[in-house]
């Protein structure tokens, strides 16, 4: 600023002079305050204040400058070739909202004729100025604030930090803006260094609410997608009982678990189609079309292809779309602790104490792990039928609810222990875990599970929050943009695509 170009033209002397004349006043008050024996605590936060109020004025004058140049040398006419020309119209100053605080920015405008659309105007293309009227250093911070936390409260840090006040709604635009090329930003983006992925590519899916203002506040699924790389973990069934029994491992410390590398993140909810109203684009279906993306452009990465692993709960939804999207050659792997859990609900059903029920957790545990899923279900089935207790006999016995034993189940635990046979044998397939372990294959799926949270939960489904579809869909986008560590990445793709398609256009 105070001295050299700035917007590739000479800042002024009178610019220049200014910026002189502010650094000394501040110069001069740091000394004094200093002089007086005042602590740094309590010097900081007025020279972060001043050199804000500065930087803003600073930024300005070089903006009036460059104003005034283009003003001089502007012609009344720009001819064009296959187009109208354009007229020299009156162009109102424009409002920017930076870092450092409100800019107002003239210039020259020009339009096909007088109070028509302006089309061209020259300062804000030597600027690159954005759409909106926030620089795009501004959106990037209130972003990083929005996608965390609530927008009220992001408005409140705005003006704690920078002394910029910015309303709710003017954010609420700014997250929808933001998350416009996220799309396109993904279908672009290509694999991470090879040298630095795992050797298992894992891919995975759940859902979890988000409360719909349209709704009442009641919940329309948001479906999660989770894509990474791991190295191989071979492990025994003794080791896995260990840790779901939690016994400490007769080696000592366990080893320590492969970290996942390039954990990336998707989201998607049902929505209707932009181009026919009545027709609606499935969530689950973007999330798979994502992760087949990840599956060809993460999967063949390096000098070998990596095994690919689909690791999920037991939704059959979920399952049928990746038969349709992600095709054969996956491996499919049903979350453990899923599987585990139906296992403990059973056994506290047909068993009488807590070590009783533990006793029959270890020994079904151990014979999954060891292959042997057939006859856990064929043992189940046999107790549900000893143990199930005819109508009749329950009349004549008159036995109520609270008096019926557990060798005679009622109905509802019935249910309970068929609901769970039904489960065990429709992902019989995905349940081979001593297989899965000798490859050193994950079998749990806590990725997508915390990444539920992440993503939804801890933003999205907050204590009364409410959410239309798009302010929904917008801010899952820029919040697994976040969260997949591509923030960066991807504002800097967003501006580019924005600035070629305002100021490509030649005129």
């Amino acid at each position: 600023y105070l001295s050299g170009t700035l917007f590739g033209s000479p800042v002024s002397l009178e610019t220049r002079i200014k910026a002189r004349q502010d650094l000394e006043r501040m110069m001069d008050s740091v000394d004094q305050s200093l002089a007086d024996g005042r602590r740094l605590d309590e010097i900081e936060p007025g020279m972060f204040s001043e050199t804000m109020s500065m930087n803003r004025r600073l930024l300005q004058g070089a903006v009036d400058d460059l104003v005034q140049r283009v003003e001089q040398s502007a012609p009344e006419r720009i001819e064009r070739a296959d187009l109208p020309d354009l007229v020299r119209v009156r162009k109102r100053p424009r409002r920017l909202v930076t870092v450092f605080g409100e800019l107002q920015i003239g210039g020259p405008g020009y339009a096909v004729r007088e109070k028509q659309k302006v089309e061209h105007a020259p300062v804000d293309q030597q600027l690159g100025l954005p759409e909106g009227e926030f620089s795009y250093l501004f959106q990037n911070w209130s972003g990083r604030f929005f996608v965390r936390n609530a927008y009220g409260d992001a408005s409140a840090s705005l003006v704690d930090l920078l002394r910029v006040k910015v309303s709710v709604d003017s954010l609420e635009s700014m997250n929808l803006r933001m998350a416009a090329d996220v799309e396109a930003f993904r279908e672009q983006q290509p694999a991470p260094p090879a040298k630095e992925e795992g050797e298992l590519l894992v891919l995975s899916a759940d859902a979890t609410g988000v409360p719909m203002a349209n709704r009442g506040g009641q919940m329309q699924m948001a479906y999660i997608g989770a894509a990474y790389t791991v190295d191989r973990f071979v492990r025994t069934a003794q080791d896995v009982l260990d840790e779901v029994l939690r016994k400490q491992s007769q080696k000592g410390r366990p080893r320590p678990r492969p970290r996942p590398q390039f954990k990336r993140l998707y989201a998607d909810m049902t929505r209707p189609a932009t181009d026919v109203s009545d027709v609606a684009l499935d969530g689950r279906v973007g999330v798979f079309s994502w992760l087949a993306h990840e599956h060809q452009t993460r999967a063949a990465s390096g000098s070998q292809p990596r095994p690919v692993i689909c690791l999920m709960d037991g939704e059959h939804k979920l399952w049928e779309r990746k038969d349709q999207l992600l095709g054969e050659d996956v491996v499919e792997i049903l979350d453990f602790w899923h599987f585990l859990e139906r296992l403990r609900a059973v056994s506290k059903l047909l068993c009488d104490t807590d070590a009783a029920a533990e006793a029959f957790v270890k020994e079904r545990l151990t014979r999954v792990l060891n292959g042997e899923l057939g006859r856990l279900i064929g043992g189940l089935r046999q107790m549900l039928k000893k143990r199930r207790l005819k109508k009749r006999r329950l009349k004549k016995r008159r036995l109520s609810k609270r008096r019926l034993s557990k060798r005679n189940l009622s109905k509802k635990s019935q249910a309970t222990i068929q609901s769970a046979i039904t489960y065990f044998e429709n992902n019989r397939s995905r349940m081979r875990y001593g297989d899965y372990l000798r490859e050193g294959y994950p079998i749990a799926s806590g990725i997508i599970e915390g990444s539920c949270r992440l993503v939804v939960e801890d933003r999205l489904d907050r204590t009364g929050m409410r959410w239309s579809l798009d302010g929904a869909l917008a801010m899952l986008a820029n919040r697994t943009t976040s969260l997949s560590d591509d923030w960066n990445d991807y504002q800097t793709f967003r501006i580019t695509r924005e600035q070629n398609r305002l100021y490509s256009t030649t005129t």
